[in-house]
């Protein structure tokens, strides 16, 4: 009886390990016709033109979402940009925190429909084109997601 337990303790802690270590082999790397490479979740992906910016969005729900923006180099603060577009999206988005750094910064938001999001935002600079990585998702949801958010950080390289 005690084998018995034993290979059923070890059996479930092999299985969820397999389960847990699974979300980083659903992470491809993708080549995008905006000129870049990055290692990607497999959500959904689609690539638009918005203004004068080309938008890439890899997205697992409404709410949790990798967005890559490649805009010609102008004089603005991105990151005040990006304010607008989210009070676009909520006119009573109330911002908690934002702070700048010299590559992109931190927005910790909440909606009046969705409660308290973080989006994570970097900037690179290349040549006469920025390139803005945003990735967001619920504050209470945001670390599960973070080891596909780091990946993009880390992999991602203009072409």
């Amino acid at each position: 009886m005690n084998r018995l337990l034993i290979v059923i303790f070890i059996l479930l802690f092999t299985l969820h390990h397999s389960f847990a270590n699974e979300s980083l082999n659903c992470i491809t790397s993708h080549t995008s016709a905006l000129g870049f490479k990055a290692d990607l979740p497999d959500w959904d992906k689609s690539e638009m033109m918005r203004g004068i910016s080309h938008e890439f969005i890899c997205a697992y729900s409404k709410t949790v979402y990798i967005k890559i923006y490649k805009v010609k180099d102008v004089q603005t603060d991105m990151l005040h940009e990006l304010t607008w577009n989210i009070w676009e999206k909520d006119p009573n988005a109330h911002f908690i925190i934002k702070t700048s750094t010299q590559d992109g910064g931190i927005i910790v938001t909440t909606y009046r429909s969705q409660g308290t999001s973080i989006h994570r935002i970097r900037l690179i600079h290349n040549n006469d084109t920025v390139f803005i990585i945003e990735c967001s998702a619920p504050e209470k949801a945001f670390y599960k997601y973070e080891v596909y958010f780091n990946r993009v950080f880390q992999s991602f390289s203009v072409l």
